[in-house]
């Protein structure tokens, strides 16, 4: 899951521009004009509510969340609204496999879904949850600001008692259970924690490299031993993307959006995927330069995710919105 959208957390990138929406490459070293990767196609669905998290499972399976509670499902044809057991705002999603799916936020709500059906697996009882990952179905972190955690090893989230940034930028655990989270301390300056399966959480520590940066989100891949890649706003409101190394100690400043606050980023097999508002930028790491991809969504994007080549961005303003690219 991305980063919740309930709120920012501190933390970090540098400059350039675009002309249009068919993929325009944007100024970097040995920057060419290229066509973007994909097209983007908005989905057809009645959405009331706007949606604050994706995740897709496969290129059949995948679900969004927002506020309200809304929960809408993909099944390989369409998005259709289900059941919700909660009227709370949801802001974060991840998953283990295509049936077990958790879904936080306001209240430190948390449903899990199972059996096809959603249902609350710890009601809320106090400040929002913001984060939710994991390494598989027996160890699973949900997280919020204040250092407030709960831990799932299998029978069911309990609080755990761990020294945790006090606002969040972004979890990220991958399947070897290296994890890396980047938030801000009680004065508002980046600090990261790691996460290993066998020795739990370090302390949250100074992030080299990420002074006057405020993280928006945060998400990795596997390979990366615990690396990702986060986005971030520095004091002049420049987008910026980085790479956060394993253990959330330093950060390396990759490049600038040229836009305003991204609001997700998705490490994907053809580059890294960055929204700001209505617009979805590629960042090649061989060239060091974005790529526009569209920038002619008609709502601003909240959250990415991807799967067996179907690539999913959510957002809205007052209503629901959902954008694909490749899949079924």
């Amino acid at each position: 899951m991305h980063l919740p959208r309930l709120a920012t957390a501190a933390l970090v990138l540098t400059a350039c521009g675009t002309d249009g929406t068919d993929g325009t490459t944007r100024t970097g070293p040995d920057a060419d004009a290229t066509p973007a990767a994909a097209r983007w196609t908005e989905v057809e669905a009645a959405l009331t509510q706007p949606l604050n998290a994706v995740w897709v499972s496969s290129a059949t399976q995948a679900v969004a969340v927002g506020r309200g509670g809304l929960i809408v499902e993909f099944d390989g044809r369409a998005w259709n609204p289900v059941d919700s057991p909660t009227g709370e705002d949801l802001v974060g999603l991840w998953g283990s496999g295509v049936q077990r799916t958790w879904a936080v936020g306001a209240k430190g709500t948390i449903l899990t879904r199972e059996d096809d059906a959603w249902r609350v697996a710890r009601p809320g009882d106090g400040p929002p949850l913001r984060a939710i990952c994991g390494r598989d179905t027996t160890d699973v972190w949900a997280v919020g600001d204040g250092s407030r955690a709960f831990h799932n090893t299998g029978d069911g989230f309990q609080p755990a008692t761990v020294d945790l940034p006090d606002r969040l930028g972004g979890l990220f655990i991958d399947g070897a259970g290296r994890g890396t989270l980047l938030g801000a301390d009680a004065d508002g300056k980046p600090v990261g924690a790691a996460y290993v399966t066998d020795t739990g959480w370090q302390a949250p520590a100074p992030v080299a490299g990420a002074d006057g940066l405020t993280a928006t989100d945060l998400w990795g891949r596997e390979g990366d031993d615990g690396a990702a890649f986060a986005t971030a706003v520095d004091q002049n409101g420049t987008g910026v993307l980085l790479r956060v190394e394993a253990g959330a100690r330093r950060v390396t400043r990759l490049a600038a959006t040229g836009l305003g606050a991204p609001t997700a980023v998705l490490p994907h097999e053809d580059g890294v995927l960055v929204a700001t508002g209505r617009t979805i930028e590629r960042f090649d790491e061989a060239a060091g330069a974005f790529v526009v991809e569209t920038d002619a969504l008609d709502a601003p994007v909240t959250d990415l995710q991807a799967a067996d080549g179907l690539v999913v961005a959510v957002g809205g303003q007052d209503d629901g919105r959902i954008w694909v690219r490749g899949g079924p």
